[in-house]
């Protein structure tokens, strides 16, 4: 995989040393991390489904009634269901791969800010989950702020100029960690992951329970069975 490149690269302090293939590359497979989560299929699957019914019984094709058989369904969709109920199951699958290459958001990602922050002496390490790319406001809010956590002991960001970046550069490890981990513990659906247990209880506390919905998620609004 070609991001593996850009990634060993950020992960050896060389993120100047990018090309802007390298940071295509980046960006891709970061809006890839929204998208391929258990949790994030299931809410794109939901969503296709949901516009090929609309689609194709709100509008019936004139050369499928010419064509429509007396037993067959009266919708196009009701046939699909009827004779090939796999189509619709993998529907969802079709739309993944230009949701990854969105142009509007992958442009909007690479031409952020991005750095890399060792947290090497903060207290505790970072965490990562089962949604580990995150953003502490809406993807384009001018004071969003993109995080990724690459290892347990480094940081990548993404801000949209240098200066939502510098209160990260003064801030102390610690406090970092604290941050970065919350936000990993707010947004996960099924797990957080760390080195140890040393932060068993500090996730306990934040981790979703399970009547509870995940955070919104990239692909509509995140709610079981309905995304709008």
């Amino acid at each position: 995989m070609r991001a593996a490149i850009a990634y060993r690269l950020l992960l050896g302090g060389k993120l100047n040393s990018l090309t802007n293939e390298q940071r295509c590359d980046w960006g891709r497979f970061l809006l890839s991390m929204q998208l391929r989560s258990p949790w994030a299929l299931g809410e794109l699957e939901r969503l296709a489904d949901q516009t090929l019914r609309a689609n194709l019984e709100r509008y019936v094709d004139p050369e499928y009634l010419a064509r429509r058989k007396p037993d067959d369904p009266d919708t196009p969709y009701a046939w699909l269901e009827k004779h090939h109920p796999e189509v619709l199951r993998n529907a969802h699958k079709t739309f993944l791969p230009g949701l990854i290459d969105h142009d509007d958001l992958g442009q909007y990602l690479i031409n952020m800010q991005w750095m890399t922050l060792d947290v090497s002496w903060a207290t505790h390490s970072l965490l990562t989950s089962d949604r580990p790319f995150l953003h502490t406001l809406g993807w384009k809010d001018p004071r969003t702020t993109l995080l990724f956590p690459l290892s347990p002991r480094l940081l990548f960001v993404a801000a949209n100029s240098d200066q939502r970046l510098a209160p990260l550069r003064r801030a102390s490890p610690s406090r970092v960690v604290r941050e970065a981990n919350t936000l990993v513990a707010d947004f996960a659906v099924d797990f957080v992951i760390g080195v140890d247990g040393a932060q068993l209880a500090f996730v306990e506390k934040r981790l979703r329970r399970t009547d509870q919905e995940p955070q919104p998620g990239e692909i509509g609004r995140g709610r079981p069975g309905c995304p709008q």
